[in-house]
């Protein structure tokens, strides 16, 4: 069973990935220094992937880049994969 803190944890998780992400598309849009691709993806992995995935699609931002979408889908299947275990204890 997945513990009923593990929904607040992700939602605020992604709440911060989403702010990061909108702050990476402020600065790039300016050309000023940009939030690292790993630290993005830090915020995925450690919960915010929905956030990150949110902010892909309404802010427009860091969908061509292959490299950063491969990254966050094996982010995404580790942690469906962490689910299932989860779920199956």
């Amino acid at each position: 069973m997945i513990p009923p803190w593990a929904s607040a944890w992700v939602a605020l998780a992604s709440v911060v990935a989403f702010a990061a992400m909108a702050f990476d598309k402020i600065r790039a849009r300016r050309r000023a220094a940009r939030v690292p691709e790993r630290v993005l993806l830090a915020l995925a992995l450690a919960g915010g992937s929905p956030g990150v995935a949110v902010g892909m699609v309404v802010l427009r931002h860091k969908t061509r880049k292959m490299s950063f979408v491969t990254a966050l889908l094996g982010v995404v299947a580790l942690q469906g994969a962490l689910l299932l275990a989860l779920d199956a204890i």
